[in-house]
């Protein structure tokens, strides 16, 4: 981790781009010290032409850091960051539905968190993707594809709060 994070650190002196700043985020969390993860992840969302991919996983690997320090509630202040809707998700939306899940468990919000993985796991299960169960660690049983879900939205308009 550490070769990765000097090495895309260099990319960033180099090119001047913020567009791999959760990248290097992430390598500081892995390496306990998610304290210097969140910096970076604000540099991301205050930045020009960052892509929104990257703003996500810029918010959702700062707010797994604030949940590592035991900052919950900035930890899911950082993620309503992002804005999703509760109706349809994109790939966007569901890795912020997860990682919401996810501390709201860790902050012993059992119920909501378990709302929230759950409606990750639907949304997967009804876009066909199938991979629901195994990336939300729910275990819900099968259900029967709905014949609607092609009437739904598939990808949801996702856009950064200021």
């Amino acid at each position: 981790m550490l070769f990765r994070s000097t090495e895309m650190q260099a990319y960033r002196r180099m090119t001047g781009r913020l567009d791999q700043n959760h990248i290097i985020a992430d390598c500081f969390r892995a390496t306990g010290q998610p304290d210097r993860a969140v910096p970076l992840a604000e540099e991301a969302l205050a930045g020009q032409r960052v892509p929104l991919v990257a703003r996500v996983e810029s918010v959702v690997v700062a707010a797994a850091a604030l949940a590592d320090l035991g900052r919950f509630d900035q930890a899911l202040a950082m993620l309503r960051r992002i804005r999703t809707s509760d109706e349809v998700g994109g790939p966007e939306a569901l890795r912020i539905w997860y990682v919401t899940g996810d501390i709201m468990e860790r902050a012993g919000r059992t119920e909501e968190g378990e709302f929230k993985l759950i409606t990750a796991w639907i949304s997967l299960t009804e876009s066909g993707v199938g991979f629901g169960p195994i990336l939300c660690g729910v275990n819900v049983g099968t259900t029967a594809q709905d014949e609607s879900v092609e009437e739904r939205h598939e990808i949801i308009h996702v856009s950064v709060a200021s």
